[in-house]
């Protein structure tokens, strides 16, 4: 359920549906180019490297620890500037519910983050046991329940009526990929497949990792796949492409399709049950990037405050200072007239400091192949060299692809001011590259083994002679690679 809540939701479903019948071709690209390189690499590190610290760790290993705490920094960047996106989203399923003119009133939409999100934060005080029981409830109150009946609902309407609100034909369907404003709607298709990685930072947490997380990788990817094609074509043959809000969208679907079959009332039901369930996804959002960026605190990059950890082994600090973050992000509603326009500025640089960190990611598997040969990987990309620089390979090359898609406004999404979309895309972008290279303190606070060993990092003999995995973070010894440990101690 943890991997299931970072991809795949009927959030990203409307601003892929503006790409009309070309959906059909493009979404399904977009989840293999997406998903399969970033799963099978997360997979073969993640069982590689089973220890704290997700991306963290693995790009620190191939590149050293300031791109590894670039990396990380770039993924909690991106839960942090997506969080108030997808709460715009919970808002407008209230106001479908409760009162449709909510749904443009900027006030209410910064009260609805204020709620959810210090909520959310509360509920991660509660620890990680209680936090996987509530991502469960809230995956499927949020992403599947929702999407399973609005599949339902379309199915049963295009069935019983024969009639699609889009023509469906070889012009319609055939992407234009000589036209680079329609194609960067890509980018919402793109943003439908990431997050697969971050699940890897609780790897320890499994009983069998090895085993365990390309399982749990592969069928919450094909999972939500499934949930956000069939969600997007939903919209698609419900509501006319000019119409189709990529905020509204979803619940523009219900009501027209609810209005068709007579039961209007289905608005009100869903949208309070997304509403409900986005206490607890949001949750697993938040809890994620924190550990992540725990790893990165705990070798001096950030202040020995952030690590100070619950009795339930939870990074308090941390996650207030997410919490202060997304409220200040999501002022922005206050200020910025176009929710819509806001949107998707928002969700285009999520997607390009993501590619900018998977960039990294890519790299490190490709050398780490090169650099630690030897070391076991129960979960390897098959092969050899050559499978690991064709899957890396395609990775890399969809994410600068996707990097040039950034910078092209969509004609589709009309209010566009395009310097306003040039100027939030390029400081945006500048800022949150940069500043992991300036708030980064480990150059000033340099760790000796002993350090390593007080900041709870263990030193596996396995690693290589620079090779450092995060431990635990009750483990406090340190082992030496040049002690040699005898049977008891290997066991």
């Amino acid at each position: 359920m943890m991997t299931l809540a970072m991809v795949g939701s009927i959030v990203t479903a409307p601003s892929i549906a503006k790409l009309g019948a070309s959906v059909l071709i493009i979404v399904p690209i977009a989840a293999v180019v997406t998903m399969i390189p970033t799963a099978t690499i997360a997979a073969e590190l993640g069982t590689t490297y089973p220890h704290d610290g997700g991306v963290y760790l693995w790009v620190s290993e191939a590149l050293g620890r300031r791109f590894g705490f670039a990396a990380v920094w770039w993924e909690w960047s991106v839960q942090m500037i997506v969080i108030p996106t997808v709460l715009a989203f919970v808002g407008t399923a209230l106001a479908f519910a409760f009162d449709r003119e909510l749904a443009t009133n900027p006030y209410f939409l910064f009260g609805i983050v204020i709620v959810f999100i210090w909520g959310a934060t509360s509920l991660n005080m509660l620890g990680l046991r209680n936090l996987g029981k509530f991502a469960s409830i809230g995956v499927t109150m949020t992403s599947i329940l929702p999407g399973l009946i609005l599949i339902a609902l379309a199915a049963t309407h295009v069935i019983g009526t024969r009639e699609v609100a889009t023509e469906f034909s070889i012009d319609t369907i055939v992407p234009d990929f000589g036209d680079p404003s329609s194609m960067s709607l890509v980018i919402g298709a793109v943003q439908a497949f990431i997050g697969l990685e971050v699940t890897a930072v609780f790897v320890r947490r499994l009983r069998n990792p090895r085993r365990q997380f390309p399982i749990a990788v592969a069928i919450g990817g094909t999972i939500a796949f499934l949930i956000t094609f069939l969600s997007t074509m939903s919209i698609v043959v419900s509501v006319p492409q000019d119409q189709i809000d990529i905020v509204e969208g979803v619940m523009q679907s219900y009501q027209t399709l609810g209005d068709a079959a007579g039961i209007a009332w289905i608005v009100t039901i869903v949208g309070a049950m997304i509403a409900i369930g986005f206490v607890g996804q949001i949750g697993n959002l938040l809890i994620g990037p924190a550990t992540g960026l725990l790893a990165s605190a705990r070798y001096g990059h950030l202040p020995k405050m952030m690590t100070k950890m619950t009795r339930r082994d939870v990074p308090r600090n941390l996650l207030l200072v997410q919490a202060v973050v997304v409220t200040a992000l999501g002022s922005l509603f206050v200020f910025i007239p176009s929710v819509q326009q806001a949107y998707w500025m928002l969700a285009v640089l999520v997607v390009m400091l993501y590619m900018c960190m998977y960039l990294l990611m890519f790299i490190s598997a490709i050398r780490l192949r090169y650099k630690q040969p030897n070391i076991e990987r129960p979960f390897k990309i098959p092969g050899g060299r050559v499978g690991i620089w064709i899957v890396a390979g395609v990775g890399v090359l969809v994410a600068l692809v996707i990097l040039m898609f950034g910078f092209i406004p969509p004609d589709q999404l009309s209010g566009f001011s395009i310097s306003t979309y040039y100027i939030v895309i390029s400081v945006g972008l500048v800022i949150g590259l940069g500043l992991p290279f300036v708030v980064d303190r480990s150059g000033k606070r340099a760790l000796t083994k002993e350090g390593l060993a007080r900041e709870h990092v263990v030193i596996e003999p396995d690693a290589g002679d620079d090779g450092v995995f995060l431990d635990d973070t009750r483990d406090r010894t340190l082992r030496d690679p040049t002690v040699e440990t005898d049977g008891a101690d290997e066991q």
